[in-house]
C-alpha cells in the first residue's frame, strides 16, 4: 500500500479477554464508533475461556468477531499471539494490526487520529495510543521506564517504551519483528516488543491526541500487608514471574541489571516500605 494513498485500508484488531463481559462489549461498542467509512476491519477475540458469558454476548452483539477460546491458563501476552496468529491464517492480507485491550474505550476519532499520525512518520514505525481515566493520563508511551506518561501535543512523539493497550502496528513492522515473544505470560510482553522494534530499526512514537478511556491498574503486587498474599502475588504471571523477569532485564538491560531486579524483588517481597524507601532515592 502506498502511503500517500491510504483507502480502503485493511486492519486486523486483536483483544484479548477474561471475565470482562460488560467492559468488552463496551470496547466492541467503542470500536464500532470509531470505525471509519474506508476501513476494512476484522476483530480477533481470543478469550481464555471466561466464566461470565463475555463469548456469548460478544456474539450476540458482534457475530462478526471471530472468536478461539482457550484455556484460563492462558494470559494477555499469549492469548495476544493466538489472536495475531489467526488474523495471519487467512488469505486476507492485512495492512494494520491494532492492538486493543478489552478494557480500553476508544474515542469517536481515534483510529483516523492514529492513521493520520502514522502517514506523518516513516513508515517503519509503530503507534501507540495514549488514554486517560479521570482526566489523569495512564497507558501510552514513555522516555524512560521510570517517567511519567509522555503528553500529547499534537503531534507523534518519539518514546522508548510502549504500553500494548492500544497500538498500531504496521504490516511491514509486522514483517521484521514478528508477533510478541511467547516466553512472557502476561505483562513485559508489549515493553519488550516495543524494544525489540527500536532493535531492529523501527521507530515508536505516541499518538498525537489521546485516544481513549483506560483505568490504572490495581496497586503493585508488593503493596499487600500480608507476606503469604505478597508471595502468591509475585508468582501469579500478572504479579513478577521472576524468570519472565529477569529474561527481560538481561535480554535488554545486561546481566548486572538482571540480577540487581532479582534482589530488588526479594527485598519488596520481605520489607515493602523499605524497598519503597531506597526506591524513592
Amino acid at each position: 500500500m502506498k502511503r500517500k494513498d491510504l483507502n480502503k485500508i485493511k486492519i486486523a484488531v486483536l483483544i484479548a479477554s477474561y471475565n470482562r463481559c460488560l467492559s468488552t462489549i463496551r470496547s466492541l461498542k467503542n470500536l464500532e464508533k470509531a470505525k471509519e467509512d474506508n476501513f476494512n476491519m476484522d476483530i480477533y477475540l481470543v478469550d481464555s475461556n471466561s466464566t461470565d458469558n463475555t463469548v456469548k454476548k460478544v456474539r450476540e452483539n458482534f457475530p462478526s468477531v471471530k472468536i478461539k477460546i482457550v484455556g484460563s491458563d492462558i494470559y494477555w501476552n499469549k492469548a495476544m499471539n493466538f489472536a495475531w496468529d489467526q488474523s495471519i491464517q487467512g488469505k486476507k492480507a492485512y495492512n494494520f494490526f491494532l492492538w486493543l485491550n478489552n478494557d480500553t474505550y476508544l474515542y469517536k476519532n481515534s483510529l483516523k487520529i492514529i492513521l493520520a499520525d502514522y502517514k506523518k512518520v516513516s513508515s517503519q514505525s509503530i503507534i501507540v495510543g495514549t488514554t486517560e481515566y479521570n482526566k489523569k493520563l495512564t497507558y501510552g508511551g514513555r522516555k524512560k521506564l521510570s517517567s511519567e506518561i509522555m503528553s500529547p501535543n499534537e503531534t507523534p512523539q518519539k518514546i522508548k517504551f510502549m504500553n500494548g493497550n492500544c497500538v498500531l502496528i504496521p504490516k511491514i513492522v509486522f514483517e521484521n519483528i514478528g508477533m510478541l515473544d511467547d516466553k512472557f505470560s502476561h505483562s513485559l510482553g508489549d515493553i519488550d516488543y516495543g524494544l525489540r522494534a527500536i532493535e531492529g530499526g523501527i521507530t515508536l512514537y505516541t499518538s498525537s491526541k489521546i485516544i481513549g478511556d483506560c483505568e490504572k491498574d490495581s496497586k503493585p503486587w508488593f503493596k499487600d500487608k500480608r507476606f503469604k498474599q505478597r508471595i502468591i502475588n509475585l508468582n501469579s504471571p500478572k504479579g513478577v514471574p521472576i524468570n519472565e523477569y529477569f529474561y527481560f532485564n538481561r535480554r535488554h538491560f545486561g546481566n548486572i541489571k538482571a540480577v540487581k531486579f532479582i534482589i530488588a524483588t526479594f527485598i519488596a517481597l520481605i520489607s515493602p516500605s523499605f524497598f519503597q524507601l531506597i526506591r524513592s532515592k
